[in-house]
């Protein structure tokens, strides 16, 4: 069955990459979908991306095996010396080929260390380390960038809430009536006791 036929209602592929263990990597509309075909069947799991907090870049270098190396060459020499002083049947076979062993181990780390593995891993609330492993690209190449970038863009558009409206203060107003005074004619409360423009008191 192909992936189109899994889709939901209004579901498109925009973009899509291999997957580090197996299977492939399809960025939709509406969510992230590994889906990954074999001999006894297919599997698909999803992610939406409302769940999803990031697609960041990861690498991963073997430098350390260059001090295993190192360490396997002068185990191997010492035995190619050692043994064949002793007399040890096969000891040169044996020194050579730890030496031959510690050699690639050097090799390898130093080749990992200027072209290391890398990769796209996506952040999800709720897995597993072991689980986010399986959701994580195969490499670095356009197609995986391309992923990346579209699963990025879709969690930078999450609506964000509106901040809650300011608490209303509560206005108090009083009506106060005027009235002339006897007097002078001014308008004054009707409240007060003596008129505030001559002084007169209130009859």
């Amino acid at each position: 069955m192909p992936i189109n036929d899994l889709l939901l209602k209004d579901e498109r592929i925009l973009a899509s990459a291999k997957a580090s263990e197996g299977g492939t990597l399809y960025a939709t509309n509406k969510r992230v979908i590994r889906y990954q075909k074999g001999f006894f069947g297919e599997k698909m799991d999803s992610l939406y991306y409302a769940h999803i907090v990031g697609a960041s870049y990861e690498s991963q270098s073997y430098i350390w095996l260059v001090v295993v190396g190192i360490v396997l060459m002068i185990f191997g020499f010492w035995t190619f010396d050692l043994l064949a002083f002793i007399g040890v049947f096969g000891s040169r076979v044996v020194g050579a080929s730890l030496v031959l062993g510690g050699v690639a181990l050097v090799l390898f780390g130093i080749y990992s260390y200027f072209s290391p593995s890398a990769w796209y891993q996506l952040k999800s609330v709720g897995l597993s380390e072991t689980e986010l492993t399986r959701w994580r690209t195969a490499n670095v190449e356009a197609d995986a960038k391309a992923l990346a970038r579209f699963i990025q863009e879709q969690i930078d558009r999450r609506e964000i809430p509106p901040p809650p409206p300011p608490a209303a203060k509560e206005v108090i107003t009083k009506e106060i009536v005027m009235i002339k005074c006897d007097y002078c004619g001014a308008l004054m409360p009707q409240t007060a006791t003596f008129c505030p423009n001559c002084g007169a008191k209130r009859r």
